[in-house]
């Protein structure tokens, strides 16, 4: 219920940041927009009226003023109209093929005074709009007139209010689906917060039991102690407080691998002979279980790694193959390279892994029989988790191949290079 809360409140939070985001865009753009249209017409219909009033000063100049007839323009287009005025009197006009609408718009020139060189805007009927500009002319010989020119501007306003419906509609239309997304990221975010939690909430219940188990005997020794001195008690003891001692190392650098604290001691060094040199030291321990280490291993193969740590992986998987095998078999571990892998295989003939527990086998504390006691060969079940995490430190991968009753195979791939001195934050 929580999470669902904040989830909640995270896509309220980025949609109401989205929709501010949008409508400040919009409103800018718009105005924006608006305003360099306008500032063209604006410009395009002083040029206008310039030209206007130097034919009808030319006009002027004759004796006698000639009345022209009316010319008719289309309503709906955006072409430019002049009108000429003699003593109040139209002698040369440009006008609107709207009869209606023409004596409308006279009527406002008319009965309106504009000031010179200014633009003024005239709605008619809500649905017409039109930029006007006016100038006084004067001839030489003391004739006075007018000049108005007149920008229809109807069919560009309709063009723009279906451009801007529009554009708030798409506008709309993306703080929708920015809810929608939110709302599946923020999901998708807590689910892997939820995730994370489960694991964390695991590994502190596993960690608490498998502390618990020895402590639990070690008390119990202590209290023989209490009674009588025994070889055999404290023997047990030790190996407790051993156990104690090894799952807290574990669990520290467990820690610390979380916390990217671990960094790598890059080296230069072969591969082959490494592998080698492990299998020697690992056969001792084989050999009480009469299980032999058969190796087939590439020459030369040199990679840069660290090497305490590719001997602590190399351990783990051969410590896991010896623990499971039966007596009398065989463990194989091969190893070559292409251009940029070395790749090492270690195969044993045991008990293998039920499918169901081949993805969570790399996890810690993990243990196919999830039995987290402490009984023969069974280990703490953090030597594969961190295996896995020693193999991504490193920017390798990792992956395990078992049939039940048939043995499991180990495969690692490691770089042949690898460049950065710490690469931390695995997040298993």
């Amino acid at each position: 219920m929580e999470f669902d809360k904040i989830r909640r409140h995270l896509v309220l939070k980025y949609t109401v940041v989205i929709t501010l985001m949008l409508i400040s865009v919009l409103c800018i753009s718009s105005y924006m927009h608006l305003r360099t249209i306008y500032t063209a017409i604006e410009e395009t219909l002083a040029d206008y009226l310039n030209e206007e009033v130097r034919e009808a000063e030319r006009d002027l100049q004759r004796p006698h003023i000639s009345i022209e007839p009316p010319q008719y323009i289309n309503s709906n287009s955006n072409a430019m109209m002049s009108i000429w005025y003699y003593k109040n009197q139209i002698t040369h006009a440009e006008i609107l093929d709207n009869p209606a609408l023409s004596q409308k718009l006279l009527e406002r020139i008319n009965n309106r005074k504009y000031k010179e060189k200014t633009i003024y805007k005239e709605n008619i009927n809500d649905e017409w709009s039109f930029l006007l500009m006016s100038q006084n002319i004067k001839s030489k010989n003391g004739q006075i007139g007018k000049v108005v020119v007149i920008s229809n501007i109807s069919k560009m306003e309709r063009w723009l209010s279906s451009f801007f419906i529009y554009f708030a509609t798409a506008v709309l239309l993306l703080i929708i689906l920015s809810f929608f997304l939110g709302n599946f990221f923020a999901a998708r975010a807590i689910r892997q917060i939820n995730i994370i939690l489960d694991r964390q909430k695991r590994f502190v219940s596993d960690a608490s039991h498998e502390l618990r188990t020895p402590l639990s005997i070690m008390l119990a020794y202590t209290e023989l102690l209490e009674h009588k001195h025994s070889k055999k008690t404290l023997q047990k003891l030790k190996e407790e407080i051993s156990s104690m001692a090894e799952l807290t190392g574990k669990l520290l650098q467990f820690a610390r691998f979380d916390n990217a604290q671990v960094p790598l001691e890059i080296e230069k060094f072969n591969l082959s002979q490494f592998l080698n040199t492990v299998c020697q030291d690992t056969s001792l321990l084989a050999q009480k279980k009469n299980i032999s280490i058969k190796t087939d291993i590439e020459d030369n193969i040199e990679i840069g790694a660290d090497k305490l740590q590719i001997k602590r992986l190399l351990y783990i998987l051969l410590d896991n193959a010896l623990k499971y095998s039966p007596e009398n078999t065989e463990i194989q571990l091969s190893a070559k390279k292409n251009k940029t892998t070395a790749i090492i295989r270690i195969k044993d003939h045991g008990c293998g892994i039920a499918p169901k527990d081949i993805e969570h086998i790399f996890e810690r504390f993990y243990r196919a029989d999830e039995a987290r006691s402490h009984n023969a060969g069974q280990g703490l079940g953090l030597g594969l988790s961190m295996a896995w995490l020693i193999t991504r430190l490193h920017r390798g991968k990792i992956n395990v191949e078992s049939t039940s009753g048939q043995g499991s195979t180990f495969t690692v791939s490691l770089p042949l290079r690898l460049k950065i001195q710490t690469f931390i934050n695995t997040g298993k």
